[in-house]
């Protein structure tokens, strides 16, 4: 049977055959080879979706680098004026949008079978023809005029097996985003927190004397359901159900009671999409998905959103239109209509492309008559278009002819839609890359000057090395000083004075009883004076003990006027050690090139006199001299008092401790005449330290080189505004870094 109708197509007129089985089986094998091809180009989307996601990320953690940058009171004004200049939540939408094409092109090129969706406004017979098609009825596919009848998209697939379906239910967080959020927006009103929030709290009032009230109150309406059902359907929120095919048109249109006010299947408010698998009665083509769109007309908010997402996965449009008996013109909602379906894929594909107008008559002839007059004023209502056939979608060979020609145009061009798909999403992408180094290198330049350690350090070197000149060179001047002014070291002379006080008060000398003890012993004066005399002698040596912590303090404190120079220079940081530990601890902390430098601070570290060496040397010789450790050397015993006008002879015990009382002021005397000796000869020995040292860092050759490096290598430490500088300097490398990853992920 022929189809009595045109297609205008270009210029031509072309007629429509009568359905042929070979040319069907035909096709299914151009599809088949079709879909084989397809599985393989979808290896690049996946590429580049994975490339998208690791840009995403790595654009993320820039994201937050930068948001840290702008916060921190310590960035420059300047560099945060740049930073302002950096949109990276632009690139994080742009990259969404790139996602869900590329998403959109892969799931296009690894789906088994070739979608091809019905559009139209309520009533116009999309669904009509679908149950033409596919020989489903108003139990699986409602179709009722005057009344929205799909609210919830219906993929339509080909079994010879087991014919069922399955119903998608958004999950709760989508339908919390996706349907009860967008409700909330529209009034004006706080959105609730969680779905049990909005169930358990009333609903914001309806707004009143709002401009478009009537359209208001028509989506309060359908907030109201998703409100006063909530119970009834939430248990079904984020399940995938498998049900008969005749139960499909309770999850797929709303039914209200006949009053209007009571809708009957409230699971259909759940339902995202659902799947039904049915024999078809004449095009027994595995490899076909007949998509039922939601219908246009009714107040459901985002329905235009969420068409133009169902459209850009399928591969071709059908979109019906049916003319009243009435109404021979285009109206303003076809505009609308074919606004959506070109938004589906713009910039992708043109719309004639992928796309026929069905002009629905339903066998009457004035509508017939309304079809050819808005044939014939196509071009009125859009250019996007090309090819419109009339056709009634109840007569199920019309609608075959149309479905066979469909398969037919894309058994034959597909290829080339597949790759003009493709190139303008590689020019999308290409965009896309060209935003992302724009906004990179804006991201780079904004911290060229961040932490810019190189230009600081430079200053820092100088000041110090101008600073330790300085100081150094007025503590040789304070050293020399203290010497020409022949003063005794002061820490030495006040051991030196606190050991003559000792002896003084613990002389050693024994009482007369203890001498006669002695005597008796030993049995003579002599042998007692003797004993007595090597009992002074250790007595007097041990309080000179001590005077050793004089030197070690003398030499002591000319390190720690060095180390607290250097302390205060900045090289504090390197160690909390103080005093000689800390020009220790320098020493060993020098690196090896550095000869000079190393050899001054391992000198002044080590630097320290053989204490027990030098006092015991000169103590025993003068305090010897006068109580010899020789019996044969000590002195006759006095027998008168030195007194010339005295003649009252002393006992022979009087006389010993007199004599050993001379004996021990005179040794007394010849020690601490002989340690104030020591104690100026001690200042020019720490004024020859200082001295020394002072021309090992200061004066030797390539000394400045030497400190280039020591002062470099532990810059960060000495300078707190270096360590500063150089935390950002590392900041800055992991953002440089970052920015060259992402820009080479963008190399196409």
């Amino acid at each position: 049977m022929s189809i009595e109708t045109t297609v205008i197509q270009n210029d031509g007129l072309l007629s429509l055959n009568e359905i042929n089985e070979p040319q069907i089986a035909e096709i299914s094998e151009k599809i088949q080879q079709i879909l084989t091809k397809r599985k393989a180009t979808a290896q690049k989307p996946q590429e580049i979706l994975q490339t998208l996601t690791h840009i995403s990320q790595s654009i993320k953690i820039l994201q937050n680098f930068h948001e840290k940058l702008l916060k921190d009171h310590q960035t420059d004004a300047k560099i945060k004026d740049k930073l302002v200049q950096v949109d990276l939540a632009k690139l994080l939408t742009l990259i969404a949008e790139q996602e869900k094409i590329w998403q959109n092109l892969y799931q296009r090129f690894i789906r088994q079978t070739i979608n091809i969706a019905g559009v139209g406004l309520s009533g116009q017979g999309k669904s009509t023809a679908l149950k033409t098609l596919t020989g489903l009825s108003d139990d699986e596919i409602p179709s009722r005029r005057g009344k929205a009848c799909t609210s919830a998209q219906c993929n339509i697939h080909y079994t010879d097996k087991d014919e069922s379906a399955i119903v998608n239910c958004y999950s709760k967080k989508e339908f919390l985003e996706e349907i009860i959020h967008v409700y909330f927006d529209v009034l004006n009103v706080t959105k609730p927190n969680s779905l049990e929030e909005f169930a358990k709290n009333d609903l914001p009032p309806k707004p009143s004397n709002h401009p478009q009230q009537a359209t208001v109150e028509a989506i309060y309406i359908h907030l109201d359901n998703y409100h006063r059902y909530f119970d009834q359907y939430q248990n079904s929120l984020g399940k995938k159900l498998k049900i008969y095919r005749e139960q499909v048109k309770q999850y797929v249109s709303r039914q209200y009671n006949d009053n209007g006010d009571t809708l009957i299947n409230p699971e259909c408010l759940a339902v995202k999409q659902v799947d039904v698998f049915c024999q078809f009665p004449r095009l027994r083509i595995p490899q076909i998905c007949l998509v039922d769109t939601i219908g246009l007309g009714d107040t459901r908010l985002k329905d235009k959103e969420r068409l133009i997402k169902a459209l850009a996965d399928v591969d071709f449009i059908l979109i019906f239109r049916f003319p009243q008996t009435d109404r021979n013109q285009w109206e303003d909602r076809d505009r609308e209509l074919f606004q959506v379906a070109y938004d589906a894929l713009k910039d992708k594909l043109p719309l004639c492309n992928w796309s026929y107008v069905i002009l629905n008559h339903n066998g009457n002839n004035d509508v017939r008559k309304n079809c050819l007059d808005l044939q014939r004023t196509a071009h009125e209502i859009t250019s996007q278009v090309n090819q419109f056939l009339i056709a009634n979608c109840q007569n199920a060979d019309e609608m075959n002819g149309i479905l066979t020609q469909v398969l037919d145009y894309l058994s034959q061009n597909i290829d080339r839609l597949d790759e003009q798909y493709m190139l303008a999403s590689y020019q999308s992408l290409n965009s896309f890359y060209l935003e992302v180094k724009t906004q990179l290198q804006l991201a780079r330049m904004a911290l060229e000057d961040y932490g810019n350690i190189e230009a600081k350090y430079p200053e820092l070197r100088n000041n110090f090395l101008k600073n330790l000149y300085n100081e150094m060179e007025a503590l040789r001047e304070e050293s020399r000083q203290e010497q020409e002014q022949n003063k005794p070291d002061v820490y030495f002379k006040t051991q030196v004075d606190s050991a003559i006080e000792k002896c003084k008060t613990e002389t050693g000398i024994p009482s007369v009883e203890e001498l006669e003890s002695l005597k008796n012993r030993h049995g003579s004066y002599a042998a007692a004076y003797a004993r007595a005399i090597h009992q002074m002698r250790p007595c007097l040596l041990k309080h000179f003990h001590n005077v050793e912590i004089g030197l070690k303090e003398s030499l002591e404190d000319k390190k720690i006027k060095v180390a607290n120079i250097l302390i205060e220079l900045g090289l504090g940081g390197l160690t909390e050690k103080k005093g000689s530990e800390f020009l220790k601890t320098l020493a060993d902390k020098i690196p090896a090139p550095s000869e000079n430098l190393r050899l001054g601070f391992q000198f002044i570290s080590s630097f320290e006199f053989l204490y027990k060496g030098i006092v015991q040397s000169i103590i025993w010789k003068e305090i010897s001299e006068e109580l010899p450790s020789d019996p044969n050397q000590m002195p006759l015993l006095p027998r008168r008092n030195n007194n010339e006008n005295d003649t009252q002879l002393l006992t022979e015990n009087d006389a010993i401790i007199f004599n050993l009382q001379d004996f021990h002021k005179k040794a007394i005397k010849k020690s601490q005449d002989a340690l104030e000796g020591l104690a100026k000869r001690l200042s020019e020995t720490g004024t020859s330290m200082i001295e020394e040292f002072a021309d090992h860092i200061t004066r030797s050759m390539n000394i400045e080189q030497e400190w280039d490096i020591f002062l470099a290598t532990f810059r960060s430490q000495i300078w707190n505004e270096l360590k500063q500088l150089e935390d950002r300097n590392h900041l800055k490398q992991e953002w440089i870094t970052l920015i060259d990853n992402i820009i080479s992920m963008t190399l196409l």
